[in-house]
């Protein structure tokens, strides 16, 4: 195999890995969340959107969603629900950096 294909199979396994965590993220918010049976297809959008904005390449939208991406691997870290939400209470009860500032114009 040469450099590149090696290179670009990785590349693609690192992205493939950030995209089951988010879905594994949307999946756990969606089954173990406290939501109304018409709300739930909307949180597992906003999940799934908020978890890989912390993956971006731009550091104020990476910023914002850092709370998401720890939350994010609590998903991948627990199999029941209990031990999920314990996760993310966790996760939400630390302190956050402080917001980027958006330009106003």
């Amino acid at each position: 195999m040469t450099r590149a294909a090696l290179a670009l199979l990785l590349v693609a396994i690192s992205a493939c890995s950030h995209e089951d965590e988010c879905d594994s993220y949307a999946y756990a918010e969606y089954t173990c969340g406290q939501i109304a049976g018409n709300e739930r297809e909307v949180v597992r959008v906003i999940a799934t959107g908020m978890c890989r904005a912390a993956r971006s390449k731009d550091p104020k939208v990476a910023a914002v969603g850092e709370v998401f991406a720890k939350e994010a691997q609590c998903a991948m870290d627990t199999v029941r629900c209990s031990d999920y939400t314990r996760c993310v209470s966790k996760v939400e009860s630390e302190p956050i950096a402080s917001p980027p500032q958006l330009a106003t114009p």
